[in-house]
């Protein structure tokens, strides 16, 4: 494993992340809470996900064929 983070030295890379995700986590709750986040479920976030995967896929096949 890498041990090897985008983080500062001074402290264990494991609390430098759990601090990072700690801040993550505590900005997306303050989005939420003042109404500038957008909540999607599960199956729209699933059928997203598949229309940029084809769209992607695509996008290297058309890529690929011009090679």
């Amino acid at each position: 494993m890498n041990n090897k983070t985008p983080f500062c030295l001074g402290e264990e890379p494991e609390l430098q992340m759990q601090d990072w995700l700690v801040e993550q986590v505590n900005a997306a709750f303050k989005k939420l809470d003042s109404g500038k986040a957008k909540f999607i479920n599960h199956e729209l976030a699933t059928s997203d996900m598949k229309e940029r995967k084809a769209r992607i896929r695509s996008d290297e096949y058309a890529s690929k064929a011009r090679l």
